[in-house]
């Protein structure tokens, strides 16, 4: 199988009820679970955009650096996200 260079794949975490629901809402549109989740997540960034931009701009701000490279410092390094 060639994967698809344009996405990447990780693990998350979501509660027992989130994830039932969610496991609802999939087989209730005939869609894997997996593939439904994706589809959810993307379509949020997307309507979100804007305050992503923005509120990478009032960081980078904040920190005194350019927007570029503060993307470069969070995106950059290839590290896991933090865990809560």
């Amino acid at each position: 199988m060639i994967e698809d260079k344009k996405s990447v794949s990780f693990t998350i975490r979501l509660s027992t009820d989130d994830a039932e629901a969610l496991r609802v809402w999939a087989r209730y549109h005939g869609k894997g679970l997996s593939a439904y989740g994706a589809q959810i997540i993307s379509s949020r960034i997307e309507a979100n955009l804007a305050l992503i931009d923005g509120l990478a701009d009032r960081a980078a701000a904040s920190r005194n650096m350019s927007r570029a490279d503060l993307l470069q410092s969070w995106l950059g390094k290839g590290e896991d996200e933090t865990e809560d």
